[in-house]
């Protein structure tokens, strides 16, 4: 990219988002090691993270959780 653009640049952002815990499966399902996984695959993630939601002591009773999201971006300036 040089001589045209400077050397990147890196920013990194973190935040939280709430997402409802009937929500949780389909954030999975979001995921591309989900969409790619075959249906025995799927099921069995559907069914861990229903048990991990109504289980985990972070999660159990709650009706949302916090998920952390980290984005990572870059940029380079025209010179």
């Amino acid at each position: 990219m040089t001589p045209w653009f400077t050397e990147p640049e890196r920013g990194l952002i973190e935040h939280n988002v709430t997402v409802p815990a009937d929500r949780l499966i389909d954030l999975v399902r979001s995921r591309s090691s989900s969409l790619t996984a075959d249906a025995a695959e799927q099921a069995r993630l559907d069914r861990e993270i229903g048990e991990l939601a109504a289980t985990d002591p972070a999660l159990a009773g709650r009706d949302s959780a916090e998920m952390p999201y980290r984005t990572c971006v870059y940029r380079m300036r025209r010179v």
